[in-house]
C-alpha cells in the first residue's frame, strides 16, 4: 500500500509495512518540490507514525538516528517483522520516485 503526503516544500510517498493500535510503520521517500515541480534533493527513511486509533489523527513521527545509533534506534522503533525490511530494494524506491514524477505532471 502507498500513501502520499505533501507540504509546500516536499512530496513524500510511504510504503505501508504494518500497523498496530498506536503506530503505523512505513518506509518514507521524499523529494523537494520547487514551484510545483518535484525533483532535486530528497531522502529515504523508515518512519513510525503515532496515531489516535479512534480519530485516525497523526500525533507525531519518529525515525532512526544516524550513524552508529541507526540500528539500535531502528530496533527500538519497529517490531522485528518490520525492521527486518530495513531498506526497500531499489525497484520499490524507483516506483515511488516514478509515482511522484507522474503526480507532478
Amino acid at each position: 500500500e502507498y500513501m502520499e503526503t505533501r507540504n509546500e516544500n516536499m512530496v513524500c510517498n510511504h510504503i505501508h509495512y504494518g500497523q498496530d493500535d498506536k503506530y503505523v510503520y512505513t518506509w518514507m521517500y521524499c523529494l523537494t518540490m520547487i514551484d510545483d515541480v518535484v525533483g532535486g534533493e530528497g531522502f529515504s527513511a523508515p518512519t513510525r507514525f503515532e496515531y489516535d486509533k479512534l480519530t485516525k489523527q497523526v500525533n507525531g513521527y519518529k525515525q532512526p538516528s544516524d550513524g552508529t545509533e541507526y540500528l539500535p534506534t531502528l530496533k527500538a522503533l519497529f517490531p522485528y517483522e518490520i525492521y527486518k525490511y530495513d531498506d526497500p530494494d531499489n525497484e520499490i524506491v524507483e516506483k515511488l520516485l516514478q509515482n511522484n514524477m507522474n503526480e507532478s505532471n
